[in-house]
């Protein structure tokens, strides 16, 4: 294997992995699916190339070569797109820009389907033999090409480049790992052009900027939850602010862009991605609960602020973030200057300011729901249902609760997402969980547990009464009809049951309710196995 065939294939091996490995959480974090994606189309673009070097005759080199072209552009887009989503963490791609990007790529792929009758794109191609490079006699098509994709990677390197000059901490790290790894290809691309390399080594810096892209984002990147009352957040009319653990600006919103175009002019609105402390300077934000602080004459303008500070709280690493709520108060200190008319403003602007830090504690605690709920469905997640469960058997101390435990799965789910995709499958659990959330116990909690597993915890109730509710819910499942894309679907479920009347070990009880399951599958599915009581003592299970 010659040199030049085996860059492309260790880059499509290369990038092939990174695609795979941000694939799983591309719903979540918008850069880690442009990521995959650019991936794809490095692995199409070497593909294509390595087609061109280990062609049997020169007619297919020239057909490869032509093929590569619109693939690159599509990749320089791709670029572009990643940048911009790496900048703005709430921004998502409009179905306009991407439809601007694709105009160039289309227009090329059609000049070179074309290119046998007019040569614009290639002149020639200099081949070989299979195993070495392609070199091509450019047509002007070809150098516009270049230039136009050449000017997306600099219009998205010059942007992540200033972002970089304005961030700091790990945001800072993240820019200039991607910046960094956005000049591999560039450079590689040059100094072949210049001659100083015996072949093109683009495919390497590709895989370069690959590794480099993923490891940067992945380790970096801040998964925010989302904010279910967006409207009411912009609706505030106080200036908000989301800043993460490294002081940098994750969200803000429209009272917040007028206050930084209003403190700092020439820097504009723009606050995505900068410091706190280029807009509001001197605050120490406190590692739990909240904070006010008054600021005079903020960077001279004129203006005075209330700000209060609020840490957005985890329980094992404390504070991750914060939310800063600032007010202008600059009328509001005049009037109290003047004594015989402050009176009745200062109680109503006060009764304003408290409604003001409601709207915002209630976010807050929406923030909180959102951390324990899983996204798809809405039901509680696997750590909230642990933790329920922890306290259910701390609480009831060495006499241990009563309690039944249900594991659910759906039955054949694979065929489902196999046969009408993953949006159907998503449907399924949507339509499921609001199935079994009827006529559940007060003190029960529904959960989903992972992929198509969901758990009912149902304390202070027996296996018998447990079993029955079962039944009762395996048969509202059977009978329910759920409609993806028009298409009536029907499913059924397999439950695993297991009781516990005494000390409890979690996993043990977890384990006969995993068993009890596995038999309910391997007796025919649609159905509910109850394992036998499961009790632990002090020397182990019973």
């Amino acid at each position: 294997m010659t040199l030049a065939s085996a860059q492309f294939v260790l880059s499509i091996a290369v990038v092939s992995v990174v695609a795979l490995l941000c694939w799983p959480r591309r719903h979540r974090v918008l850069p880690l699916r442009v990521l995959a994606i650019n991936c794809t189309t490095v692995a199409v673009w070497s593909g294509v190339e390595l087609a061109a070097v280990l062609a049997p005759d020169a007619r297919l080199a020239y057909a490869a070569k032509l093929a590569s072209s619109p693939v690159l552009l599509v990749l320089c887009s791709g670029l572009l797109v990643l940048s911009l989503a790496v900048l703005d963490r709430g921004w998502e791609p409009s179905r306009r820009l991407l439809l601007a990007l694709a105009v160039v790529p289309a227009a090329t792929a059609v000049a070179a389907l074309t290119d046998p009758w007019h040569g614009l794109v290639l002149r020639d191609v200099l081949w070989r033999g299979p195993g070495h490079e392609v070199k091509v006699e450019p047509g002007p098509l070809f150098w516009v090409n270049v230039a136009y994709g050449q000017s997306l990677v600099a219009y998205s390197m010059v942007r992540v480049a200033r972002a970089w000059h304005r961030s700091r901490d790990s945001h800072r790290r993240m820019l200039g790992a991607l910046l960094v790894g956005s000049l591999v290809p560039v450079v590689a691309r040059v100094v072949w052009y210049l001659g100083a390399l015996p072949v093109d080594a683009t495919a390497t810096g590709f895989t370069v900027l690959a590794i480099a892209g993923y490891l940067a984002v992945s380790r970096n990147w801040i998964e925010r939850m989302p904010l279910a009352h967006q409207r009411v957040f912009e609706s505030v009319s106080d200036a908000v602010l989301v800043v993460d653990g490294g002081g940098v600006i994750v969200d803000a919103n429209d009272a917040a862009r007028r206050l930084a175009r209003h403190l700092r002019p020439r820097q504009g609105g723009e606050l995505i991605g900068a410091a706190v402390d280029g807009l509001l300077t001197g605050l120490a934000p406190p590692e739990h609960g909240s904070a006010a602080h008054t600021l005079s004459d903020v960077w001279g303008s004129g203006l005075d602020l209330h700000v209060r500070v609020q840490a957005i709280a985890d329980r094992r690493r404390g504070a991750i973030g914060w939310t800063f709520v600032a007010r202008d108060i600059t009328e509001l200190n005049r009037r109290r200057r003047e004594a015989d008319q402050a009176n009745a403003r200062l109680a109503q602007a006060n009764a304003q300011l408290r409604a003001q830090l409601a709207t915002i504690e209630a976010l807050r605690a929406d923030l909180a729901e959102q951390a324990v709920r899983d996204p798809l469905t809405g039901l509680y997640n696997r750590r909230h249902l642990m933790e329920r469960l922890d306290r259910l058997i701390l609480d009831a101390g060495p006499a241990g609760p009563r309690l039944s435990l249900a594991i659910i799965d759906v039955d054949h789910f694979k065929r489902v997402n196999d046969a009408y995709g993953h949006g159907a499958g998503d449907a399924v659990l949507t339509a499921l969980a609001r199935v079994f959330a009827v006529d559940l116990g007060i003190d029960d909690l529904l959960a989903r547990h992972g992929g198509e597993e969901f758990v009912v915890l149902m304390p202070h109730t027996p296996a018998a009464a447990a079993r029955q509710r079962m039944e009762e819910l395996r048969r509202r499942v059977a009978a329910a009809v759920v409609e993806t894309d028009g298409r009536p679907l029907r499913v059924t479920v397999s439950v695993g049951l297991a009781s516990a009347a005494g000390p409890v070990d979690r996993a043990a009880l977890f384990q006969a309710a995993d068993a009890a399951l596995y038999r309910a599958k391997g007796a025919g599915r649609d159905r509910v196995v109850a394992d036998r009581d499961t009790r632990t003592g002090p020397a182990g299970a019973a």
